[in-house]
């Protein structure tokens, strides 16, 4: 098994297949400037996003007395904001097959597209720049439960901030999320922008899935467009077509 550098957080396995449901609009940026958007913290759903569990907290500071540890928090915590705030993220879900509540979470309406590759076929794609190991990481995300006060399960040794952004609260369980973070250049981490990454071809894409309730009448626009990217995979219909309500 291999591990985020300086974290106890598990990297995906290379072959591992990550799914990507969007709107159409998310989809055709890709096609037509072949960049990845990549989410700034602050844009996610889980208001706990980046930040540390009380127990970790509490682990952070253990060789410390109380007025110690109350004289040092807001430092520590600032340290972590201001690390978070300087990264960028883009969330994949981890399965062989679709998934019917990413349909309905990530691709609502009638236009959504799933995206289908490999871990290691996206990051082939990504130009990083030889980030790999220490501005670029790739990780599976931990489900915590972030307010509570005692470590339930083996703490790490002491919560980086870099695991913390590949912590997310449990209630999130389902998401099965593979993320993809990079840590932005000096200068851009205080600009609230989102960070996209060029990419150098489409070839990652595996399989191109429309939505159960796309409408057929744009079927071959879109098949158009992606003949017209150079993109040879065609587009399938869901397997849920016709069993899910609009």
């Amino acid at each position: 098994m291999s591990y985020v550098v300086g974290t106890d957080v598990l990297e995906p396995a290379r072959d591992q297949r990550i799914w990507r449901y969007v709107k159409l609009s998310w989809f055709l940026y890709l096609l037509m400037e072949k960049k990845l958007y990549f989410s700034r913290l602050w844009e996610l759903e889980d208001s706990w996003e980046g930040r540390v569990s009380y127990a970790q907290v509490n682990d952070l500071c253990v060789d410390m007395d109380d007025t110690q540890h109350r004289e040092f928090l807001p430092t520590l915590l600032q340290i972590y904001t201001n690390f978070a705030a300087g990264c960028a993220i883009s969330c994949w879900h981890a399965s062989e097959t679709e998934s019917v509540a990413m349909w309905q979470l990530y691709a609502t309406g009638t236009d959504g597209i799933a995206i289908s590759t490999t871990v290691e076929k996206l990051e082939a794609s990504l130009e990083i720049d030889g980030r790999r190991d220490s501005n670029f990481h790739i990780g599976t995300v931990q489900y915590i439960d972030h307010e509570a006060n005692v470590v339930t399960e083996r703490p790490p040794e002491r919560v980086t901030a870099l695991q913390s952004l590949f912590q997310k609260s449990r209630e999130y369980a389902h998401e099965r999320e593979v993320r993809f973070v990079s840590i932005l250049p000096q200068g851009e981490s205080s600009t609230p922008i989102n960070s996209v990454i060029p990419l150098r071809n489409l070839d990652f894409i595996d399989e191109i899935i429309v939505s159960p309730t796309f409408p057929s009448w744009a079927l071959a626009s879109i098949q158009s467009i992606l003949t017209a990217v150079g993109v040879t995979v065609p587009l399938k219909a869901s397997l849920l077509a016709g069993r899910l309500k609009p």
